[in-house]
C-alpha cells in the first residue's frame, strides 16, 4: 500500500499527523506499506516573519488574531503535540519561513532511497520537523539544513550537490505542489491511500487504522493552511 503524504516541515498539526500514522501502521505488521512525503509550501513567498515581539505577538499580526487567541491557539497545539511524544518549544524556535530548500532536501531523499532501498526520507521528515519545533535549530540556514539532512542518513556530497544548485529538485517539489492543487488538497497534513482514500488533517489512530482497512471515506481535520491553523 503507497501513502502520499502532503505536507511542511513547519506545520505543527503535519509532525502530530506523522505520529498518528505511525502509530496506526505500527498496528498492522500485515500490510505493507511505503509512505511517501509529497512537497507542500504553507508560504512558498519564502517571506521572513517580522522581527521583534515573541512568537505570540507574530502569530496574532501574521493571521489578524488577537494575543490571547494566539496564545490558547499555541498551548493546545503543544498539549496535543505532546500527547504524540513531541515536546515543542516555541519559546525557542527559530522566526523565519520558507521551506522550499528543506523540500528539495527531502525530495533527494526519496531519490536516494529509490537506489539504495533506505528510508532516509521518513528519518529525514522527522529530523527537520523536531529540529524546527522542539530545538530551535533552522531549517533554512545552509549550514544547519546540511547538517540535519546528513544526520539523518543523507550522503554529506549529495546534500551539497543540492545546496549549491537551486534548481536541483526543484521541479519535484513544484509538480508535487501542482498534484495536490488537483486534488483539491489546500491545508496540510493531507494523506492519500494508494490514490482512493483521502484523509485531511491529524487525524485520530483511528481514521487512519480505518484507511489502512481501505474503509474510510474522506475525512477532514485539523490542518494548516495559508491564512493559519
Amino acid at each position: 500500500m503507497k501513502i502520499e503524504v502532503w505536507s511542511d516541515v513547519v506545520c505543527p498539526w503535519c509532525i502530530i499527523g506523522k505520529r498518528r500514522l505511525e502509530a496506526a501502521i505500527a498496528e498492522r505488521p500485515d500490510l505493507d506499506v511505503d509512505v511517501v512525503y509529497r512537497s507542500f509550501e504553507l508560504d512558498p513567498s519564502q517571506t521572513p516573519l517580522p522581527e521583534g515581539g515573541d512568537l505570540a505577538d507574530v502569530l496574532a499580526k501574521k493571521y489578524s488574531m488577537t494575543r490571547g487567541k494566539a496564545l490558547a491557539m499555541m498551548d493546545h497545539v503543544a498539549k496535543t503535540a505532546a500527547e504524540e511524544g513531541v515536546a515543542m518549544n516555541f519559546e525557542t524556535q527559530k522566526r523565519e519561513a520558507g521551506s522550499f530548500d528543506a523540500h528539495r532536501q527531502l525530495q533527494l531523499a526519496r531519490v536516494y532511497d529509490a537506489e539504495s532501498g533506505t528510508q532516509t526520507q521518513v528519518a529525514l521528515k522527522e529530523r527537520l520537523m523536531t529540529a524546527w519545533f522542539c530545538e530551535g535549530r533552522s531549517i533554512r540556514d545552509p549550514a544547519s539544513l546540511r547538517a540535519l539532512a546528513v544526520e539523518a542518513g543523507l550522503p554529506e556530497d549529495r546534500v551539497d550537490a543540492v545546496l549549491a544548485d537551486p534548481e536541483a529538485h526543484a521541479s519535484e517539489v513544484r509538480d508535487d505542489e501542482a498534484t495536490a492543487r488537483s486534488l483539491g488538497v489546500s491545508g496540510v497534513p493531507f494523506f492519500v491511500f494508494d490514490r482512493k482514500v483521502g484523509v485531511s488533517g491529524a487525524q485520530p489512530k483511528a481514521v487512519f487504522l480505518q484507511a489502512l482497512s481501505q474503509l474510510a471515506p474522506e475525512v477532514s481535520g485539523e490542518t494548516c493552511g495559508v491564512d493559519g491553523c
